[in-house]
Formats: structure tokens, sequence, C-alpha cells
């Protein structure tokens, strides 16, 4: 492939017209680059971006190891500095995609076309300083049983307890199994649960429909004594309410309440 950053100008034998193209700041897609095998493994360097040179297109394969992470990123080495931009990247047979940050952003000059399906072209903005690099890194994690249980159940539900981590392990981490019960179970009611467990203190030595309002009851609260000066006495004969209230008195221990 001939890249050229002017006109070309091709006259067909034998055909009398005269085809023009112009190619202007952009490369197509020429060099497949692939990520270092392993991990640790030295970086993979795209020699072909430049400083204020014009924008480039590579063709990098899909990562299809289901542990594996291949990265994308500017590097920079000035004054003995170590600087890094992320780019790109592809994980466990995902595809190409822009990384977080500088080169999200559309005005980036960064466009990364994954219609091949297992490669991507992937256009690289000129480079826009001396030391500086795009380079391919491979990675690879693999996480335990429990940790990927407990990542699962933390993205589908409120909060994973121990036992329902160990019992997830135990089936082999069986998501779509897992997913299958939880779908099977009667629905519940959030305000039956609440009114089960709420337990509010009570200013009043009886409130109806509280919960625990019995003696017997689950999740019972009572006091250590048998009223307060809130409580009401109702005079139904002169129809008015006699509020209770303690005092002190000379001589004798204690309290004694009055009904006023």
């Amino acid at each position: 492939l001939l890249l050229h950053t002017g006109p070309i100008m091709k006259l067909h034998q034998g055909l009398n017209f005269l085809f023009v193209s112009t190619f202007t700041g952009h490369t197509l897609a020429q060099t497949t680059y692939t990520c270092p095998a392993t991990p640790g493994a030295p970086a993979t360097q795209v020699s072909e971006a430049t400083v204020n040179g014009p924008s480039v297109t590579v063709r990098i394969p899909v990562v299809n190891d289901p542990d594996g992470l291949c990265t994308l990123v500017r590097h920079n080495v000035t004054g003995g500095g170590n600087q890094r931009a992320p780019v790109a990247r592809s994980y466990a047979n995902h595809p190409w995609e822009k990384s977080a940050g500088l080169f999200s952003a559309p005005s980036s000059g960064l466009s990364v076309d994954c219609s091949a399906g297992t490669t991507c072209d992937v256009t690289l903005p000129a480079l826009s300083g001396a030391g500086q690099e795009y380079i391919l890194e491979s990675f690879n994690r693999t996480l335990p049983a429990e940790a990927t249980a407990a990542r699962f159940l933390e993205q589908a539900t409120f909060g994973s307890t121990r036992e329902e981590i160990d019992a997830l392990v135990a089936s082999g981490l069986d998501f779509e199994e897992w997913i299958a019960e939880q779908i099977g179970m009667p629905p519940s009611s959030l305000r039956e649960f609440y009114r089960k467990r709420t337990n509010p203190k009570w200013d009043f030595t009886h409130e109806v429909g509280t919960v625990g309002s019995g003696p017997c009851d689950i999740y019972s609260r009572w006091r250590t004594y048998a009223i307060s000066s809130k409580d009401v006495v109702r005079d139904r004969e002169n129809d008015f309410s006699k509020y209770i209230t303690f005092e002190q008195v000379a001589g004798i221990p204690g309290y004694i309440w009055k009904v006023d």
C-alpha cells in the first residue's frame, strides 16, 4: 500500500477518464500489532505514530483470553519521568474501546472501529511531544471463586452474606441457576418486612396498632414504670382531660403523683 499526503493522479490505459484520489491527514490500517504474549513481557511499540505527523490507523486483534487484558497507552519518558495516558483497552473477548480520560473525548482524534469482529482498526492521533510513544501491554488476573461469587452478588443484590457466597461457590458459580432460583421465589412485601422489624420508642405506655404492644409479642418493649407525665386521664363526666404530675413531698421517699 502506497501512502501519500498529496493528490494522486492515474490515467488508466484504454479509458478516457482521469482518476483522482486524495489522502489528507489519515492513513489506512496497514499494520497489525499484537499484544505481548504474556503479562510482564516487553511492551509492543506502535512505530507508525510520529510527533506532529498525520494520524495513523493500526489493526489490533481482540483479546480472547477470558482472564486477559491488553491496554494501549501513550507513554512519555522525558527528563527521567514516566507519564502514561490510557488510550484504549480490550479484555475477555470484549472489542477494543476507548479508555476513560484524555482520549475518551470526541475531540481527541481517537476512533475505534471493530466492525471486522475479531480485529479492530484504531485511529491514533499524532504524538504531541518528543519522547512520546504508543505501546501495548498485557495483563492477566484470575479471581478466586470466593471473590468471583462476592463480585457477582454485589452486582446482583443489595449485599451478600457469607452463607450466600459459600452457597454460590458450592454450586460451581452457576450464575444462571442462581438467577432462576431468585425468579422462582415468592414475592416479598417491604411493608410487611418493615412492620415486623420496626420498634420505635413511644412516649405513651400504650399505642394502638404498634408492633410488640403485648408482653408476649415479638419485638415488644416495656418500661420499668407504669405511667409517665404525658399520660392523660379522661374525665368523661365533665368532658375534659386531667394530667398526671409527679412531685416530691417532704418526709416521703421517692415521688408521688397527682391528677390535676
